[in-house]
């Protein structure tokens, strides 16, 4: 079962699964289970909870990019010197970037998401709002490059990741396939765990992140295996041309086909 951010007791509902590299410090992988025909579109700022519809979802994943403001939590499951903390993505420096500078969030390095905030949102209201609010916890976070985390260096010719854009476009080709036919999907995603991973601060920073897809079609178990690499971003970055950011919907299916295995 999955605590409230609180460590104040379990959810309705496991919304999520996790297997945590202690000594990385990050998840081995996660799981998690879709339901599309019961998905939940949960507005975080007015507390708005509505049936999902497949129009929502790339919205959706524009609001997601903009999590900078919310709060994070250590996961009571886990021992808190085995997951990492605010303290890694807090005061970061940017060369010739000042604080309120464009661009300056896409060259930092994110909180980013391994289980989607939407995908467990699914069922009764109030179970929803508690999976999605789950996904907020340190056990589910790894770190990535803001223009790979927001899927936004869309001016990069990076075919290997997708021109920064193709983690986003593979959580909306899944999430959005799911809600518009009705269907149940579980999901594992990770990161690759190389020894050769860069440090930053108090860890080491996954270059190439993974997910599996597995659903059920006409009685057929189907799979897609997926790879994304933000290495050429990272190293790209410093040639990006300022106001690159470019935020705009983008064909997800396109994108999908850059990285599928």
């Amino acid at each position: 079962m999955s605590p409230n951010p609180d460590g104040g007791g379990p959810s309705p509902r496991a919304a999520r699964a996790v297997v945590i590299n202690a000594e990385r410090r990050l998840a081995f992988y996660t799981a998690c289970n879709i339901d599309g025909k019961n998905a939940k579109k949960i507005n975080r700022k007015t507390g708005d909870i509505r049936p999902m519809t497949p129009a929502d979802v790339g919205h959706e994943s524009m609001e997601e990019g903009a999590e900078a403001a919310e709060s994070w939590y250590k996961d009571a499951r886990t021992a808190p010197e085995h997951q990492t903390s605010q303290a890694l993505y807090d005061s970061q420096q940017v060369a010739g970037f000042g604080t309120r500078d464009p661009g300056r969030l896409g060259r930092m390095l994110q909180r980013g998401h391994l289980v989607r905030r939407m995908d467990p949102a699914w069922g009764v209201d109030a179970v929803a709002l508690q999976a999605d609010t789950d996904t907020f916890h340190f056990t589910n976070c790894v770190p990535q490059l803001g223009f790979f985390n927001q899927g936004s260096a869309v001016d990069l010719n990076l075919r290997n990741s997708g021109n920064g854009r193709l983690w986003r476009a593979l959580e909306d080709h899944v999430l959005g396939n799911a809600v518009a036919e009705d269907q149940r999907v579980s999901c594992f995603t990770g990161p690759v765990l190389s020894e050769d991973d860069p440090d930053y601060r108090s860890v080491q920073v996954p270059m190439l992140f993974w997910k599996i897809v597995v659903c059920s079609d006409r009685g057929t178990l189907r799979s897609l295996a997926m790879l994304a690499d933000q290495a050429p971003v990272l190293e790209a970055i410093e040639t990006l041309p300022e106001g690159a950011v470019d935020r705009e919907a983008l064909d997800d299916l396109d994108s999908v086909a850059d990285f599928l295995s």
